[in-house]
């Protein structure tokens, strides 16, 4: 351009010269391209951009194609062939470069078409800017929040926007594990009605009320519930801050925890600490009612020595009797619940002690239900408390009998078991024992299922159960080693399979008896019991057997006692006001390690379980009979050589 021209063109606005100094300064070059020709003109800064000196600047669109990075050469050649073959104005699209140097830049170019008279091609111009600057914070914003997303999901949680303005409530803006949590999208929450429509009804109050917290710009924390898509409920942790305008809010945004998890060990936690509360009320309760029952059977036992010659005083004293051994058994359950059961547990035949359980709960299962027992060999022996077992067998005979109102049948199934897979991780050993306990009955809804072994959880009539029999059962096999599981269907019966650890012993150690022992003797005992009913009974139903006795209320009398006298039996309760009978024992043994001593008790805490453990004290459980009684004195007196 001569300087005429460039006069003239300043007389018409912008020279060429003021153009490319303009398009410098902003970094945006320009380009031509002569269609029919193949000839490509270029700016000097467009030439900047692509790192080439001028000598090296393409002329023709091949030689352009050739300095684009080959991953985008056809999508660039597809979308110019598209803006001629529509007669697109103007386009825009996003590529990269490789510069001579090796470095890859990112370029943003405009163009525009020219048509001839008839509507064809005839040139392409366009700009240029490079952006690559722009491209890597995007990529590294896009980086930063899918880290942000991956710990937001890791942590399952999400914050949200949400617009109160409309209706209805349902978060605009998301981020994070918003849907793996909820089950929804922002859009299906809208469609359901809002946020509050999830919300379990329970706890859309509560939030009602914080709402016009919000209202004032006082933010909050929330626990609440939602109904995810899947029919679940979770537990949410909201922490909700209000945005206001002008004194009017707008928008709350949140961050949310998924507390779903901590929630349901929280109720673990607090339904352990229920239980154990009422394992220590009912160790309590049983203790005493154990103890008037062994007043009321005591004094039966001395009462029909004297009435023997009256069939109905006879006969009344039989229905007495007959309420106590309920009571006793409504007094074991509490103890074996609360695993503060005085348990003698011993190495039995389970094949054998189901076959002689067959007439109790023959009883028990009534005349409409067929009782069957079926005993595969090799079951081998188990270690347990032969009545607490009996009491399990009971209990589930009971619950078959209400699940059979017009009766039906009960099979209990005795069979060798094995734990190789690891099934049953409550049980360390490998070889177990199988009693499968099975009914025709109605069978147990699936809802009801996981509740089955809770105390005091029952599906009967008020007044028909106490909702202790599954518990107690569960808790004794428990004790011994075992597990218990149920299979149940609805109207096709269900079965309970308890399985206990095999023991290897030989069997001249499972369950020896005397076929004799002497009731009565004239030696002298040594009784210690606090409770004044119970220790007037225990004087009188030992000196009724010939023994003479001396009866103390305290550990402070029973010393004194032993001070100034000389005693061949010691018969203490385990708890005494001031102390505790075990130590009284072992006292004396110190002074006589021969002196035979009987320990009894309806309930034994922590304390003085701990203390018996390594002692060779014989424990008796109340309450018991005048008749148990004797017979435990003497052999006491009497051992086996």
């Amino acid at each position: 351009m001569n300087e005429e021209d460039d006069v003239a063109e300043r007389g018409q606005g912008l020279s060429r010269a003021d153009l490319e100094w303009v398009l410098q300064g902003a970094q945006v070059g320009v380009w031509t391209w002569q269609i029919a020709r193949d000839e490509l003109l270029w700016s000097s800064e467009l030439g900047r951009i692509f790192g080439l000196s001028e000598d090296r600047y393409p002329r023709t669109l091949s030689e352009f194609q050739e300095l684009v990075h080959p991953g985008d050469r056809q999508a660039l050649a597809q979308r110019m062939r598209q803006a001629l073959a529509q007669r697109e104005p103007h386009y825009v699209m996003e590529h990269r470069v490789v510069r001579p140097d090796g470095a890859v830049r990112w370029i943003r170019g405009g163009g525009r078409l020219e048509l001839d008279a008839r509507g064809a091609p005839v040139r392409l111009g366009g700009a240029a800017i490079d952006i690559t600057e722009h491209k890597e914070a995007e990529a590294a914003l896009r980086a930063r929040e899918d880290e942000l997303r991956l710990f937001s999901e890791l942590a399952s949680d999400y914050v949200y926007v949400a617009d109160v303005t409309g209706a209805p409530l349902a978060p605009t803006i998301v981020a994070g594990s918003f849907s793996r949590v909820t089950g929804y999208t922002p859009q299906q929450i809208a469609d359901r009605g809002g946020w509050f429509h999830i919300m379990h009804p329970d706890d859309r109050g509560d939030y009602d009320e914080l709402f016009g917290e919000l209202k004032k710009g006082i933010p909050f924390v929330s626990e609440y519930r939602i109904h995810t898509a899947d029919g679940g409920i979770r537990w949410l942790r909201d922490h909700v801050r209000p945005v206001l305008k002008g004194g009017v809010l707008v928008q709350i945004v949140g961050g949310v925890q998924d507390i779903t998890e901590r929630k349901e060990l929280e109720q673990r936690l607090q339904h352990a600490q229920r239980l154990e509360a009422l394992a220590r009320m009912a160790g309590g309760v049983a203790h005493d009612f154990n103890n008037i029952v062994f007043v009321i059977t005591g004094s039966l036992a001395l009462m029909r020595k004297e009435v023997n010659d009256r069939p109905e005083a006879l006969e009344y004293l039989s229905d007495i009797q007959a309420a106590c051994e309920r009571a006793t058994d409504l007094t074991r359950s509490l103890l074996a619940f609360g695993r503060k059961h005085v348990a003698a547990p011993k190495v039995l035949s389970l094949p054998r002690l189901v076959l002689n359980t067959r007439s109790m709960l023959q009883r028990a299962a009534g005349e409409r239900v067929e009782l069957q027992i079926d005993i595969e060999p090799g079951c081998g022996l188990v270690e347990l408390d032969k009545s607490l077992f009996q009491l399990v067998l009971l209990n589930l005979t009971v619950n078959a009998r209400a699940a059979m109102p017009r009766g039906g049948r009960l099979c209990i199934r005795v069979r060798p078991g094995t734990n190789c897979n690891g099934e049953l991780p409550e049980i360390q050993a490998q070889r177990t024992a199988v009693v499968e306990v099975s009914d025709t009955g109605e069978g147990i809804a699936p809802e009801v299922l996981p509740r089955i072994f809770e105390p005091f959880f029952t599906t009967r009539p008020s007044g028909a159960g106490t909702g202790l029999g599954l518990a107690t059962s569960h808790g004794i096999v428990a004790e011994a080693g075992g597990t218990m599981r149920a299979r149940t269907k609805v109207g096709e019966g269900s079965t309970f399979f308890i399985h206990l650890p095999a023991v290897e012993a030989p069997p001249a150690h499972v369950q020896g008896t005397r076929t004799h022992v002497t009731m009565g003797g004239t030696e002298r005992i040594l009784v210690v019991e606090d409770d004044a009913s119970v220790r007037s009974v225990t004087v009188r139903m030992l000196e009724a057997h010939g023994y003479s006795v001396v009866a103390t209320q305290s550990l402070q009398q029973a010393r004194a006692a032993v001070e100034t006298e000389t005693f061949e039996l010691l018969l203490s309760d385990v708890r005494l006001p001031d102390g505790n009978g075990v130590a009284l024992a072992k006292l004396l043994r110190k002074r006589n390690p021969k002196l035979p001593v009987l320990l009894i008790s309806g309930y034994v805490d922590d304390e003085s379980r701990k203390l018996l453990e390594p002692s060779d004290f014989t424990l008796l459980a109340k309450p018991l009979s005048a008749d148990a009684l004797a017979r435990a004195v003497r052999r006491a007196l009497d051992p086996v050589a």
